[in-house]
């Protein structure tokens, strides 16, 4: 009669490339088993006597942390949010179609064990990324899986926060809406003109498509809203600490940045009068 598994014994060969891997993560396991089981597909397991166990239950306790980490983070950096906004937030920030992406960026496929003929889905990558943060925390603690939590999955999906409607943030904090005008002239150059607070903001920038909506457009022009808004230091404590945020990001996708080949001294006298103009009107 065969033995029972020891669910607490270490693997007894580790491969090579794993623990380099672990330490491109600064991570330094004590106990190996927590992460060989993160990696291992339930299909894997039923089709190998030697493995220990899969992931599903790392997974459970993975996913029940990140949201607990996330919420913490934004409860301790937006003490002006409600509960509403906080919870909007926190789903920008751990949905499913993020955390996978997150797992294909940091090359789990290459250490995933699945079964024969098992696809790898793009769920996949999620839910190991969920098991492993349940691996951390099962052999490191609350402190580093806080710490893994924080550098790859909240600062690698903050950038949805700042896609993410700005204009409900505006209204959310009472804030007056910015009023938003925008023109196609005949080079396809979209110019902007911005009344924000009070304030005539312009912008521009050039699809590189001929192809391109209203919304694309104005989700770009509130992007350089907000960013010259909190440059010009007039905004206001809810907006200070994603400063830094929006200064480090790019326009939207559908849109680059002015090209070359224009020449802005010749157009600088009729984007001068247009923003008077609008500014008169107002």
């Amino acid at each position: 009669m065969k033995n029972k598994k020891d669910k607490t014994q270490k693997p007894k060969v580790i491969d090579e490339k794993f623990v380099a891997f672990f330490k491109s993560l600064n991570i330094e396991p004590q106990n190996w088993q927590f992460y060989e089981d993160a990696f291992v597909h339930s299909s894997y397991v039923n089709e190998n006597e030697d493995a220990r166990a899969s992931y599903d239950r790392l997974e459970f306790l993975g996913d029940a942390l990140i949201d607990f980490i996330v919420a913490k983070k934004l409860f301790e950096l937006y003490p002006n949010y409600n509960e509403g906004m906080l919870t909007r937030t926190k789903i920008e920030i751990v949905k499913g179609e993020n955390l996978n992406r997150i797992g294909k960026e940091l090359n789990f496929g290459n250490f995933i064990k699945l079964g024969k003929g098992m696809p790898y889905t793009e769920t996949l990558f999620g839910d190991v990324l969920e098991a492993l943060v349940a691996a951390i925390y099962e052999d490191l603690g609350i402190e580093k899986a806080n710490q893994f939590v924080e550098e790859h999955i909240f600062k690698k999906t903050y950038s949805e926060i700042l896609k993410y409607n700005f204009f409900s943030l505006f209204q959310e904090q009472k804030l007056p809406e910015p009023r938003v005008r925008v023109s196609l002239t005949s080079n396809n150059l979209v110019l902007s003109i911005i009344e924000l607070n009070g304030d005539i903001i312009w912008s521009q920038a050039v699809p590189n498509s001929k192809h391109y909506d209203d919304k694309s457009v104005l989700e770009h022009n509130a992007m350089s809203a907000f960013t010259q808004f909190l440059k010009s230091g007039k905004g206001i404590n809810f907006f200070s600490d994603i400063k830094n945020k929006l200064d480090s990001q790019k326009p939207m996708r559908a849109l680059t940045v002015r090209p070359k080949k224009i020449n802005w001294k010749a157009r600088k006298p009729k984007l001068k009068a247009l923003k008077n103009k609008v500014k008169a009107d107002s």
